[in-house]
Formats: structure tokens, sequence, C-alpha cells
């Protein structure tokens, strides 16, 4: 054996041991990557998560709020109507009670509870416009002792039901929900 060979064994050797460490330094750097590519990648869908239950919770709050300006009867109803058997024609009345838990809660919903951070826009325009316009029936009675008043003008009634409806509507679209299909995913359309 000479100097060389042996020389020339140890430059191979030196290389071929510099190329592997290479590699496992290179393959060790691309994991690295990889990890804080789907690190980051996690950290964008549970921030777009979270926001999504946000505007999900906001607009359920609202939501329950539809009990109130629903022109079906219930305990939390805003508009009433009766019909006489002699009549087709309807007479519409508002509770006033129930316009003042409807602001409370609405208040309680919307401001309180920061719920009306993520309401969309649509949905927070329809909501005042109905509040805004019970406020004003209320205000209009203030000095009426009965509970129950006769509502005179028909364009009240038909914008309460209208605002009732499209608010009901525009709730569905804004968390991605077809009328009446509680399904979540988009795909079934």
């Amino acid at each position: 054996m000479n100097c060389t060979s042996i020389t020339q064994e140890v430059i191979i050797a030196l290389i071929t041991s510099l190329i592997s460490s290479a590699t496992i330094i290179f393959a060790g750097y691309q994991t690295y990557l990889n990890a804080i590519k789907k690190l980051h990648k996690e950290s964008i869908e549970n921030i777009e998560r979270a926001k999504y239950e946000a505007i999900l919770k906001a607009h359920q709050s609202i939501y329950k709020l539809l009990r109130f300006t629903t022109d079906t009867e219930n305990d939390d109803c805003i508009l009433l109507w009766e019909q006489s058997k002699s009549s087709k024609e309807k007479v519409y009345y508002f509770k006033k009670a129930n316009i003042h838990k409807f602001i409370k809660e609405l208040t309680e919903e919307i401001y309180n509870k920061g719920n009306g951070i993520y309401l969309s826009k649509e949905v927070i325009l329809l909501v005042f416009k109905y509040r805004t316009l019970v406020h004003k029936l209320l205000l209009a009675e203030k000095n009426n002792p009965d509970e129950k008043i006769m509502i005179g003008k028909r364009e009240i009634v038909k914008s309460m039901i209208e605002i009732h409806q499209n608010l009901s509507i525009q709730i569905r679209n804004d968390i991605n929900l077809k009328q009446r299909d509680l399904c979540l995913n988009s795909e079934n359309k």
C-alpha cells in the first residue's frame, strides 16, 4: 500500500461522508420546512374555523330573536292578527311588552355579548330596520295604557312581515344554509 492510495481512500471516504452529511442536513431542513408549512396551514385553518364558529353563533343569536318578529302567534311575538268569520280582512295588533323584551334581548345579543361584530351588514340593517319600526309603534302609543294595540297602517304590517322573512333568509344565506335545509356542507347545494 502506498501513501497515495491511502490518501485517495481517505479523500473518497471523506467526500462520501460529506455527501451523506449534506443529504442528511438537506433532508432535515426539508422536514423542518414541511413542518413549518403544515403548522402554518393548521393555524390558518384553526383561525378560519374559530371565525366561522363565531359567525355561526352570532347569527344563531339573532335567529332566536325571530320569535319576536314572526306573525305566527307565540308568547313572544310582537305582531298579532285576528280575522272575523264574516270578513276576509285581518286586523293586526302589536304587544307593547314584547317590543320591550325584543329591544332588551337585541341589545344583549348585539352589544353586551358582542355578537354584532360577526353579523353581516345585511342582517344588521334588517334587524335595526325592524327595531326602528317597532320602536316607532311604541313611541306613537306611549300614552296608550292597553297592552295590545291595533296597527292602523297596512304598510307597517307589510314591512314587519317582509323584514321577518328577509331576515330569516339572510341569516341562512350568511351561514351557507339552504332554505329549510340544515346541511352545512356547501357541496350539497
